[in-house]
């Protein structure tokens, strides 16, 4: 997920991302968490892995 090579959902769903709490309220905010995608970009192009 760091280095946009695998996206948050596809991680949840292989069981790589675990999560607690209330599952419902992350996936109603799921389109709020995707527009983070385009904000990190420019923090992963300048990190080195």
């Amino acid at each position: 997920m760091a280095t946009g090579s695998t996206s948050a959902q596809e991680a949840f769903t292989t069981g790589r991302l675990q999560v607690r709490g209330d599952v419902g309220v992350l996936l109603r905010h799921g389109p709020a968490m995707g527009g983070l995608t385009a904000v990190f970009a420019g923090v992963r192009a300048g990190t080195t892995y």
